[in-house]
């Protein structure tokens, strides 16, 4: 049991031993981390820190400026989208006057994708769900009656303008 009690103690000895060394090293290195400290501060003067976080007036501006800019074309684009939707209505409705309703066929649904010409000609019309072909025949017929369109002056109206999507139904 002797041995036992010689092998614990070294080892009890040891972590003590460990963390005193650790407090002895830590209460050394104080002045060290004092003086550091110390020295960054005359390294960087006092108004150093306040410059770095007083705001540069060119980059305020560019910021200030490139906000106005994004609001503008923000501005810009909904107009646009609202100029375009209200041409996009007066087409659907001139198509839906065109529009001669199969017999048979109330009840029944379709949509079609229709784009535009920059002239306002049909370039294409696809027709999707059709329940058969007298529905589908019927609303290409109605598109290309009405056609061509009065388009846009706004070059940006006009592009948005051109594709139009609209849901057919027979009442």
């Amino acid at each position: 049991m002797l041995k036992f009690k010689q092998f614990i103690a070294p080892c009890i000895f040891f972590s003590i031993s460990a963390g005193a060394a650790a407090q002895t090293q830590q209460a050394h290195n104080a002045p060290a981390a004092a003086q550091e400290t110390a020295n960054a501060a005359h390294d960087f003067p006092a108004g150093t820190a306040a410059k770095a976080k007083t705001p540069d007036p060119s980059a305020e501006l560019k910021r200030a400026t490139a906000k106005r800019a994004a609001e503008a074309d923000a501005a810009k684009k909904f107009e646009v989208q609202k100029i375009a939707s209200g041409s996009q209505r007066e087409i659907q409705q001139k198509i839906f006057r065109s529009w001669q309703v199969p017999e048979g066929s109330a009840g029944l649904e379709a949509r079609a994708r229709i784009v535009l010409t920059d002239t306002g000609n049909v370039q294409s019309i696809v027709v999707m769900d059709a329940p058969n072909a007298a529905f589908k025949n019927s609303i290409e017929k109605a598109v290309r009656q009405a056609a061509p369109f009065a388009m846009l002056e706004d070059r940006d109206a006009r592009r948005a303008a051109r594709l139009i999507h609209i849901r057919f139904t027979a009442k």
